[in-house]
């Protein structure tokens, strides 16, 4: 027989919100062990969670607890693959659940999250996790998806944009435009650093340190906005437009706009002086900028990749799909005002005329 939250509190004598937010898992809930012990002895008489009357079968999603916070979680629930996870879940009775744990404590996490008894249905694995805890994850049967980039040997379902798209074609278009001198303005750890070091081998242009310039780590509790002032005292200090490179690839829209505050500021033109390649496509999906978008970017389509996830884990936990899945969702290369052709290169044939 159902019940329902409010009769579980009332036996219990706590309030409603209270039970709700520890079966939700709910990362801001503090009571004490016995308390919470408590609760869930009440939870298993009644016929445990599922006897709860419109109780939602729950995706558990594990963060590290170390890079949590309230500006991490807005930033979560606001972004467009979030949303459209949720909100395509939802239609199937699911919803997704976040589960924060202790630094160093992986490969126990996983381990219980796949082992619960049925306390959660599904499994979303993002970025961050060491790879050796991800390893039992198939051989417990336990649907999941991840959308990060994992070793193929580890055989997990996957939902991803594709990194190297997202770089090759804007070098591509670089070099079209006579560019010779490509540099990087974000984080190091970046996949898309290593790979736009790669890209320029592979195209055997010049692979120079003092070209590339490497940021801070943001805080975690402050908002992706941030990115644009941190990026303005770093770029002008380091940029020189005689012997810089004279095109970058950002690590982001927000980075890419500090550059071009500090190359306005200095009275030079963005896509003639300098051209800029942002990413993410923030000026569409974050507001950023006057609502005139300029930055060449590229789009990650995240939000497709949100509404592919939610129907693999869908497909695995409602239909009992058991193939290993693998699919890679396109990236969009959006060329803007941000980058033109380069005034300080000799002139060069394009890559169309190069394959006449």
């Amino acid at each position: 027989m159902a019940v329902t939250l409010k009769q579980i509190a009332r036996e219990v004598g706590v309030s409603q919100s209270v039970v709700s937010q520890l079966l939700r898992d709910d990362p801001t809930l503090r009571v004490s062990d016995e308390m919470r012990s408590r609760i869930l002895d009440v939870v298993k008489q009644k016929g445990g969670r599922r006897a709860l009357r419109n109780h939602r079968r729950r995706i558990a999603y594990p963060i590290n607890r170390s890079t949590w916070s309230k500006q991490a979680s807005a930033d979560i629930r606001n972004s467009q693959f979030y949303k459209n996870l949720q909100r395509r879940l939802s239609e199937s009775g699911l919803r997704l659940e976040i589960v924060l744990f202790d630094p160093g404590e992986e490969t126990e996490t996983i381990k219980r999250l796949c082992s619960s008894n049925q306390r959660y249905e599904g499994l979303l694995i993002d970025e961050g996790l060491p790879p050796q805890c991800l390893e039992s994850v198939p051989a417990y049967g336990f649907p999941h998806v991840t959308v990060a980039e994992y070793p193929a040997s580890l055989r997990l379902n996957t939902v991803i944009y594709d990194p190297r798209y997202g770089i090759t074609k804007p070098v591509e278009y670089l070099i079209s435009l006579g560019h010779r001198r490509i540099g990087y303005l974000g984080l190091r750890r970046h996949t898309r650093f290593a790979l736009l070091v790669e890209t320029l081998v592979n195209a055997e242009l010049p692979v120079d340190n003092d070209w590339f310039c490497f940021l801070n780590e943001l805080d975690p509790n402050e908002a992706r906005s941030v990115w644009q002032t941190l990026a303005r005292e770093p770029f002008d200090r380091w940029f020189n437009p005689k012997t810089g490179p004279t095109a970058i690839i950002c690590g982001n829209d927000f980075i890419a706009y500090g550059a071009v505050e500090v190359l306005e500021r200095r009275g030079l033109t963005v896509g003639e002086d300098l051209s800029l390649v942002g990413y993410d496509n923030s000026e569409k999906w974050e507001g950023l900028g006057d609502g005139v978008p300029r930055l060449t970017t590229i789009d990650r389509s995240t939000d497709i990749v949100g509404q592919q996830a939610a129907e693999l884990l869908i497909n695995q936990i409602v239909h009992h799909q058991t193939e290993i899945v693998y699919q890679g969702i396109p990236t969009e290369f959006i060329v803007r005002e941000s980058t033109g052709p380069c005034r300080a290169c000799s002139p060069v044939r394009t890559a169309e005329a190069m394959s006449e």
